[in-house]
């Protein structure tokens, strides 16, 4: 398996995440979108896509230039049966990217938590492949409702 990885600003890596795929043989493609890396077009050559998070409101494409161009690649890896996994402003993008509402200026979450798969995260190609319950770092303070058709792979305490 072979997963491209975008970072939306620097220091914030895949991490524990990508120490626990690596271990399983999974590829990493790690894209530093915020210094100017280039995204791909299609999903071809890639299994799966993970957009990590960042300091960002989901909204700002004024600020965060590549924004547009992977909000349409998430849309093309969808398209194509591909998953994707949105990790904290991963998560707010992708769920703007189909048409969900982006909730900004919510109390901070902050600090390692647990994340919990639901039923259908323990059965998801990529998802299944954490150690349930691993700690996640959170930091955050924007949200999101979920567009329709989206599946609720793991949430944390809050």
């Amino acid at each position: 398996m072979r997963v491209l990885i975008v970072e939306n600003v620097a220091g914030t890596d895949i991490g524990r995440m990508g120490k626990t795929l690596a271990r399983r043989n999974v590829e990493l493609d790690i894209r530093q979108a915020f210094d100017g890396a280039t995204l791909p077009a299609t999903p071809n050559g890639h299994d799966a896509l993970i957009v990590l998070g960042g300091p960002q409101d989901a909204l700002d494409d004024a600020g965060s230039l590549w924004f547009p161009e992977l909000l349409e690649l998430m849309r093309t890896f969808d398209r194509a049966r591909r998953p994707v996994l949105g990790i904290c402003l991963g998560s707010q993008l992708l769920a703007r990217a189909h048409g969900g509402r982006n909730i900004l200026a919510q109390p901070l979450e902050f600090g390692y938590e647990p994340i919990t798969p639901s039923v259908a995260g323990r059965d998801d190609p990529l998802m299944s492949l954490l150690d349930p319950g691993v700690p996640i770092f959170q930091w955050h303070s924007d949200t999101f409702e979920l567009p329709p058709g989206a599946t609720l792979l793991a949430t944390g305490n809050n």
